[in-house]
């Protein structure tokens, strides 16, 4: 059977970047407030400021999301490919 090998160097960058993301949400405290911050009062600019910084958060998610999808299917793709080359099926 054929093995087929991914980029691990790429796919590790974009879970460490995916941790770091996760970790600087996973210490907020209330989702505005976090320690040793100056966020000691919500207001309406920092509010904005939080929900523009999750929404592009989000974003960047969903286009990992996507990419690695289509990723999965040309890796699907390909080992097909390859054992029909191979006279398998």
């Amino acid at each position: 059977m054929a093995k087929i090998s991914v980029n691990t160097g790429e796919v590790n960058r974009n879970v460490r970047q995916i941790s770091t993301a996760g970790n600087a949400l996973a210490g907020k405290q209330d989702g505005l407030r976090h320690p040793n911050s100056s966020i000691n009062t919500p207001t309406p600019k920092k509010i904005r400021e939080k929900y523009t910084q999750i929404n592009n958060l989000l974003h960047k998610y969903g286009a990992l999301v996507k990419n690695d999808a289509k990723r999965i299917e040309k890796v699907a793709q390909n080992m097909r490919e390859l054992d029909e080359k191979m006279g398998r099926k």
